[in-house]
């Protein structure tokens, strides 16, 4: 799916933040600080790999 090592890395943190960020959504309404953690967690990943392609 990448054409390089780099863009694997990007494609990877993408997948994950993308797994990560609704995890953390829907944590937030039964344990907020761990959900907030997690959403801020996917956040960044996104706009990392969105940055990085």
């Amino acid at each position: 799916m990448a054409a390089n090592r780099q863009q694997g890395t990007y494609l990877a943190a993408f997948m994950a933040g993308f797994t990560v960020l609704p995890a953390g959504l829907i944590a937030l309404s039964s344990h907020p600080i761990i959900g907030v953690i997690l959403t801020l967690s996917g956040m960044a990943l996104m706009i990392q790999s969105l940055a990085g392609f």
